[in-house]
């Protein structure tokens, strides 16, 4: 029989965006915005960048905590020089209820078809089909194009939440993709 001996020190490994975004994972299943504004703030000030996908943990924990116009001004600093973009998020906040007072610092990430995913499957249940329309067509004017996960979502919604027929699904995709 071996023995090891592991020392805090040989385990020790500075987080990276990775641990951030596996952090804010749980944080949106715990519903804790709490945690999840701490932990932003810790990695910033560890000059870790984020990346798409701490981006949508990131609004996964804004849904899950009900802050849907907190999500949209997160999307709107990403998509800010486009302004096509702009004008599509801003007609969905139009349609979204309440008011946040919410303020994340500027986040700098590429548009990206995860981002707009999160989104979509955010505000689906708020929106519905006219929002999934435009989070499809804030995706064209980006010149990014919808992938297997934005058709999973979108199937998904209609099968389980709408409990739509088969043939609807599939026409309904078709005709937005």
């Amino acid at each position: 029989v071996t023995t090891f001996r592991i020392t805090r020190t040989a385990l020790y490994t500075r987080p990276d965006v990775a641990s951030y975004t596996i952090l804010l994972n749980y944080s949106a299943a715990r519903k804790d915005l709490d945690s999840s504004i701490s932990l932003l703030a810790h990695m910033n000030s560890q000059g870790i960048q984020p990346d798409d996908l701490l981006i949508c943990s990131l609004l996964r924990v804004l849904f899950a905590v009900d802050k849907p116009i907190a999500a949209l001004r997160i999307a709107a600093d990403i998509y800010s020089t486009n302004s096509a973009a702009r004008e599509v998020l801003a007609s969905l906040a139009e349609e979204v209820p309440g008011q946040e007072e919410e303020e994340f610092p500027f986040i700098a990430v590429k548009p990206s078809v995860p981002v707009l995913n999160t989104l979509a499957a955010g505000l689906y249940p708020i929106l519905g089909l006219s929002g999934f329309e435009r989070i499809i067509k804030l995706m064209s004017t980006c010149g990014l194009d919808p992938d297997i996960r934005t058709v999973e979502i979108l199937a998904r919604r209609l099968l389980w939440d709408e409990q739509a027929d088969r043939a609807v699904v599939l026409a309904t995709v078709r005709s937005l993709l």
